[in-house]
């Protein structure tokens, strides 16, 4: 029976709002992914990375990847983004397979940019160049301008090529921001702005979700749909119709449904409908035509339908009060320039949505196309070009196509496998149908493990076997990952020493359950000494730390990194480290 503990309600924050992009930013890589998304060029970056610029060799290096509009990205080109942003398998192999496809990612919404910023007729300019370079040799001028023959000798001492050469480089690469720059550059913000933006409005809403929207939520429909949808639906509150019945009806937001324990399922579920109510919400915190329109409205009064990336709303104002911070006279100034540019962000994400929508992407390496799907799918965003691959059991079959005829491609099978796994497997009541399954997981793990290595994938594969009776088997992948653990004396592994343990005594083990057991005994005492306390490595049973954080829900959200995926289509944790 279900108990009335409720969640805790989300503080739902506007894409663009200071609050989230703190929160996105919380991860170093991810950070280093949305730099392009708002514009953040390159350069910054690229100083602390030396060596970026050493290409790879051979015939394949030239090797187009992608094309953008029928511009070629090269196989040079990418690997030259991961010597960019330092990136390497140093991370678990599903957070590595994530990484890639957030790669290509990243270098098609930066060819889409350039591709602008030449159709505007923009170039990089020598003042842009100066002032590049100014950052870049701040290292070894302290604020004061060097020669150039010390920059020329620092250049190529850190990058390993001539000024002539980074010169050329940045002439491209500063032009997304130059991009940015021209698009925002009309946006100002005033006082009343500033004053509108601590406003907080009492609303209930309805939203009619579109296709190629982040929202994760059935009955979704295209664009021309949705609004003839909400056309109808505005119609009938004309009319009279009750909101909260409509609302509860045909309203695609999430927040809209009332989450609560079930101390028999142990986990939140389904609870009722809140008529599209939500409460007080900072105006800032909603998608900027919704706040917009709220401001026009008196309380009592419905709005028109109001069309967002998430797709179309309708709202009622029941009330809007001010909450100005107490420093705001003191601190005006400052928050006005915060301000302008949170809605210039706002501006150039709703511009590089559109240029997205307009670009024909092509991905020719299918090696990279699924982990290109894999990292959209987990990261759904308006953003993202259409047509883009929207639901689990659509990304689940061409993983199954791909893996039947790239056997060599352990990546593929460890990400089928670790989506099988658990998003059927781990649910799927016993009987033919589970064991069968079963069957499928152990050949594709076994795959997966023929050319790459994943502690979880080992973990999962052993966990196979022993319900298949096959303790043998089970036996000797418990056994390669103690193998491989002996390579890695840290304290922060002692949960995985302490599963390993169990599973030894689980086979009646018990030599080489005392193995772990000592092996614990020296991890503890060596973490008692340096006084550091151990982090308990992520999924020591094969489930491990989720993927990176995900952007808050609809009313709240907007551009990157994705909002909250449901368990139907929610990607595997990224395994064990």
């Amino acid at each position: 029976m279900a108990t009335t503990k409720k969640r805790k309600s989300r503080r739902r924050i506007r894409p663009a709002s200071l609050s989230w992009w703190r929160h996105a930013f919380a991860n170093p890589f991810w950070y280093a992914v949305l730099a392009v998304i708002i514009g953040v060029g390159m350069l910054l970056l690229f100083a602390e990375n030396p060596g970026m610029f050493v290409s790879g060799s051979g015939q394949n290096n030239q090797q187009v990847i992608a094309t953008v509009n029928g511009s070629p990205i090269t196989r040079a080109q990418y690997d030259q983004q991961k010597k960019l942003l330092n990136i390497t398998p140093s991370q678990s192999q599903m957070q590595w397979i994530q990484l890639q496809g957030a790669l290509i990612n990243q270098l098609i919404m930066q060819r889409v940019q350039e591709l602008a910023a030449k159709k505007l007729g923009l170039k990089v300019n020598d003042a842009d160049i100066s002032k590049a370079l100014q950052q870049i040799s701040a290292p070894i001028g302290g604020g004061k301008p060097v020669s150039q023959a010390d920059l020329s000798t620092y250049i190529q001492q850190r990058f390993s090529m001539s000024l002539n050469q980074l010169t050329q480089y940045l002439h491209q690469d500063l032009l997304p921001q130059k991009l940015q720059d021209t698009i925002t550059s009309n946006i100002k913000v005033t006082e009343a702005d500033l004053v509108n933006s601590y406003k907080e409005a009492n609303l209930r809403e309805i939203l009619i979700g579109t296709l190629n929207s982040p929202l994760q939520t059935p009955n979704l429909l295209p664009s021309a749909q949705a609004k003839f949808r909400a056309q109808q639906i505005l119609t009938k509150l004309q009319k009279g119709t009750d909101f909260a019945q409509l609302a509860n009806q045909f309203s695609s937001d999430p927040l809209n449904t009332n989450m609560i324990y079930s101390a028999k399922l142990k986990k939140e579920v389904p609870g009722g409908k809140k008529g599209g109510n939500l409460g007080w919400v900072p105006l800032i915190a909603l998608p900027k035509p919704v706040s917009q329109a709220a401001l026009a409205l008196k309380p009592g009064q419905i709005s028109g339908v109001i069309k967002t990336n998430y797709g179309y709303y309708i709202i009622q104002l029941l009330g809007i009060r001010e909450s100005l911070p107490k420093d705001f006279a003191k601190k005006k100034a400052t928050y006005l320039t915060q301000l302008e540019t949170q809605e210039k962000q706002q501006a150039w994400a709703s511009e590089l949505s559109k240029l997205m929508a307009n670009a024909k992407i092509v991905i020719k390496d299918p090696s990279l196309k699924w982990k290109y799907d894999y990292f959209i799918l987990a990261n759904p965003s308006p953003i993202n070009p259409p047509g883009s691959i929207q639901n689990m059991t659509d990304f689940i079959a061409e993983m199954k196509s791909y893996v039947s005829t790239h056997a060599s491609d352990g990546d593929a099978a460890l990400a089928l496998a670790s989506l099988l796994y658990s998003q059927q497997y781990a649910t799927m009541p016993k009987g033919q149908q589970r064991k069968a399954l079963r069957q499928q997981l152990i050949t594709y793990y076994t795959q997966a493990l023929a050319t790459v290595e994943s502690r979880s994938a080992r973990f999962n594969l052993a966990d196979l076997y022993r319900q298949n009776n096959q303790n043998n088997l089970a036996l000797e992948q418990y056994k390669m990952i103690q193998q491989l653990l002996s390579w890695d004396q840290s304290p922060t592994l002692i949960s995985i020493h302490q599963e390993l343990m169990k599973d030894f005594i689980a086979l009646g083990q018990p030599a080489l359950a005392a193995q772990e057991q000592k092996t614990i005994q020296t991890l503890q005492a060596q973490q008692k000494a340096s006084a550091v306390p151990a982090t308990p490595a992520p999924g020591a049973t094969g489930t491990a730390a989720p993927p990176p954080p995900a952007a808050p829900p609809p009313a709240a959200t907007a551009p990157k990194t994705a909002a909250p995926v449901k368990p139907s289509n929610q990607l595997p944790p990224a395994g064990k480290p």
